[in-house]
């Protein structure tokens, strides 16, 4: 046999085991599902790709009123250049029996309202509880060099010695702030 011969053979012979196997392979049947079963305690790392200046925070919020009208708590710090944007609150406030109440959320002038319902009476309070998606956009004060506190306030009327109270979570993000436009020249 030549080295002709012998290369021609062992060529062929390589060819046919590669057919072989790609002929023994399972075919596939379309994308796969990935299925991550990571625990609560060790979660997935995620990153937002679209939206990389995003600081995501969820809060919970204590508000204790003791016999005041409105009462409230700071829950984010917006640093200058940034903005806080509120997509979530829920409330569940304690009050005496026969107030109104309501919630309050932001930093003037962007203050959002959450109305609550009254979900049952028990030893002279009344409970309300409440849920509501938004977007509130709450920008740093530009008066200040440091950061700017946005607020959560419980809200009870008519006023009574008797205390009240309010737990809520508050969701949202931290961006980088809009700049806006410098002002048109006039024109000559």
């Amino acid at each position: 046999m030549t080295t002709k011969q012998t290369a021609a053979s062992l060529a062929l012979a390589a060819v046919s085991i590669l057919f072989v196997g790609l002929a023994g392979a399972a075919p596939t049947q379309g994308p796969q599902a990935v299925i991550v079963q990571n625990p609560a305690t060790s979660p997935v790392p995620t990153r937002d790709v679209d939206e990389r200046d995003r600081e995501y925070f969820s809060t919970n919020i204590q508000v204790d009123c003791p016999n005041q009208f409105d009462c409230h708590t700071n829950f984010v710090e917006i640093p200058p250049a940034r903005r806080a944007v509120v997509e979530w609150i829920s409330c569940q406030a304690t009050v005496p029996t026969g107030s109104a109440v309501w919630m309050a959320v932001g930093r003037p002038p962007a203050v959002g309202y959450l109305s609550l319902t009254s979900l049952f009476t028990s030893s002279g309070t009344d409970t309300f509880s409440g849920s509501q998606s938004m977007k509130l956009y709450l920008d740093h004060n530009d008066l200040s060099t440091g950061p700017t506190r946005a607020f959560v306030s419980i809200n009870v009327f008519p006023f009574t010695s008797t205390a009240s109270s309010a737990h809520c979570v508050v969701s949202g993000y931290l961006t980088d702030a809009v700049q806006p436009m410098p002002p048109r020249p006039p024109n000559s």
